[in-house]
């Protein structure tokens, strides 16, 4: 099959979408006969504006089941392709929090266009260290945050730790516990996370 559209984000654009279109082959033809594909099928399909989708298909997800995944996705197999569709689906898995880059390629063949997200996911919090707890037990606390070991790093667990601390802190009559949340990579893929009180 043929790559013939590509489309992606950079990880570090902190405004909306950012997606970059490359066309591999920019005569679907010329590729066909050079590769000795002579079918007059495919050529025909390649010239529709809006080929059908044939289907979908996930790469790179280690710990974000399949199915989760294909969820956050509109856009089914027999639907013609829509570069707009796709766009507004990259933006709903991006607000999933679970992905940190997502790139879509389709590949061109007779039955039509197999489009397949490949995503790469937010690292794995490989261990959480408390410190600074003498108030209250660390076990406590732990089974109050949301940021838990072996679970995704996403920003917005941050925010939740912080206040479900200091929310313990207040039930227990101290009202002014100061909270942060710091994070290292330790190797490619994971993190370790201090909660400092």
């Amino acid at each position: 099959p043929l790559i013939f559209l590509k489309l992606s984000k950079t990880k570090d654009y902190p405004g909306p979408v950012n997606l970059r279109i490359m066309l591999v082959c920019w005569c679907v033809g010329l590729t066909l006969f050079l590769m000795g594909w002579n079918s007059p099928t495919i050529a025909e399909e390649a010239k529709k504006q809006n080929p059908p989708i044939s289907e979908i298909n996930i790469q790179g997800n280690q710990y974000i089941r399949t199915e989760t995944i294909l969820h956050s996705i509109r856009i089914k197999p027999g639907d013609m392709y829509r570069p707009q569709q796709v766009r507004e689906d990259i933006n709903r898995l991006y607000k999933t929090e679970f992905f940190d880059d997502i790139e879509v390629e389709g590949r061109l063949s007779e039955n039509g266009i197999s489009v397949t997200f490949v995503v790469q996911e937010k690292p794995v919090i490989e261990r959480v260290e408390i410190v600074g707890t003498h108030e209250i037990a660390e076990d406590t606390l732990r089974e109050k945050i949301t940021l838990k070991e072996q679970s995704l790093f996403r920003q917005s667990l941050i925010q939740e730790t912080i206040k479900a601390v200091k929310q313990a802190y207040l039930e227990e009559g101290y009202n002014f516990a100061e909270v942060s949340v710091e994070h290292e990579d330790l190797k490619p893929g994971s993190v370790l996370v201090t909660i400092a009180i």
